[in-house]
């Protein structure tokens, strides 16, 4: 089980879960009592971060995808592949990572810094181009 709270000496402070702060406002409980001893020791307590939300802050959603998809110069083509992809991926386990891996092959500079046509639409540059 992991510690509900961590002493860190070189920040003078104190890094405590969410359950564990909320477990210790009910008075008179376990968590209540232990809170009591570390507020004596003077350091400030600091609710510990939760690392998911980093996770789903750099994850590729499907709003991302159809935002990326609709500034190409051929949106209706990957946009028409995009829905049938959507669509095949109910049969799988994670449908999600289906169309992650498809969006993934299909658009391999996604990340990157983007090339434009004469009309300011961006450019698609397939995984199996060769470069000149």
């Amino acid at each position: 089980m992991k510690a509900p709270y961590f002493i860190d000496f070189t920040k003078n402070e104190i890094v405590v879960t969410k359950k564990f702060r909320d477990a210790a406002g009910v008075r008179d409980s376990q968590e209540f009592e232990t809170m009591m001893e570390l507020r004596k020791l003077g350091m400030e307590i600091r609710l510990q971060k939760s690392p998911a939300r980093k996770k789903a802050a750099s994850q590729i959603t499907y709003k991302k995808m159809i935002k990326h998809i609709n500034c190409l110069a051929d949106a209706d083509y990957y946009m028409a592949e995009f829905e049938k992809t959507r669509e095949l991926s109910k049969g799988e386990l994670n449908p999600y990572r289906f169309v992650l891996r498809w969006y993934e092959a299909t658009f391999p500079n996604h990340a990157g810094l983007p090339e434009y046509d004469e009309n300011l639409n961006v450019i698609n540059t397939p995984a199996d181009h060769a470069v000149a």
